[in-house]
């Protein structure tokens, strides 16, 4: 997770995060600030880029300091399978089979 540097308002597209690339911030990821959700389309250093209300959430106004939270929504269910390792760009990739049970 990172912070806030400064408030955002309910209309602004654009935030600003204290570190943006320890947090995992990329295009394509969802973030969550408070109660809202916010897609993000774009990175520039730690200005980052954001569709507000993602997931029917209420865009609201967040002040400088908010904990800026990196999310996995789940696009879909896998029937069969376990994930078995996460990469650096959060890639899932499935065992060909479950896990031994003791």
């Amino acid at each position: 997770d990172t912070t806030l540097t400064s408030a955002a308002a309910v209309s602004d597209t654009t935030i600003a995060v204290t570190d943006a690339a320890s947090a995992g911030i990329i295009a394509g990821r969802v973030l969550e600030i408070d109660d809202e959700l916010l897609l993000v389309t774009s990175v520039a250093t730690n200005t980052v880029t954001v569709a507000r209300g993602h997931q029917n959430t209420i865009a609201s106004a967040h002040t400088s300091l908010s904990t800026v939270f990196t999310v996995l929504i789940a696009s879909g269910v896998i029937d069969t399978g376990s994930v078995s390792s996460v990469t650096s760009s959060s890639v899932f990739v499935l065992a060909d089979s479950a896990p031994a049970r003791a």
